[in-house]
């Protein structure tokens, strides 16, 4: 199934346009919910990362369980529950030694909403526009690939940088 998957991502892609990634696909969403915890500090912050189709809906049924205060500073909108699925299994595996219980992460929030950043643009990168690790990216795939970070919700400046710090300044020249 992923095989098939990636082979229509790769199709609508092609098509360039990221209405024709959507198609016939419900969005769903990864969020990062912090909680305001005797556990948080300058350096660290209890926080949750998962999925939803409702994120609002979502974070209010955790605020009724939860002993803290908790606010959702982070909120990526993919095309699909699968996508969607994807990133936060990769986010749970890589931040294991952070994990404190459950679902709960304790580390830098930001930090964390980076490496999501980065996740959805590999993402992007292997499944919609095709290339390899190490294929070099050009004008129309950095626009392509501009046009889906913002379709996740970053605005104009930070997509710009997550870009280019992966790609260097060149990216846009």
């Amino acid at each position: 199934m992923a095989d098939e998957e990636d082979t229509t991502d790769r199709q609508l892609a092609q098509e360039g346009t990221v209405a024709a990634l959507m198609r016939g696909r419900t969005p769903c969403f990864v969020y990062l919910i912090v909680a305001e915890s005797p556990f948080s500090g300058e350096m660290h912050d209890l926080f949750k990362v998962g999925i939803s189709g409702n994120p609002k809906a979502r974070l209010a049924s955790l605020k009724t369980a939860s002993p803290f205060p908790l606010s959702m500073p982070f909120v990526w909108r993919l095309p699909s529950r699968d996508v969607a699925l994807c990133i936060e299994k990769e986010f749970h595996s890589e931040n294991i030694p952070r994990k404190t219980s459950g679902e709960w992460f304790l580390a830098h929030v930001a930090a964390s909403a980076c490496n999501i950043d980065y996740s959805i643009l590999w993402y992007h990168r292997r499944a919609i526009i095709g290339k390899a690790d190490d294929d070099d990216l050009y004008g129309a795939d950095i626009d392509d690939l501009l046009s889906f970070l913002l379709f996740v919700g970053m605005d104009i400046d930070h997509a710009r940088n997550v870009i280019q710090a992966s790609y260097g300044e060149e990216a846009f020249l």
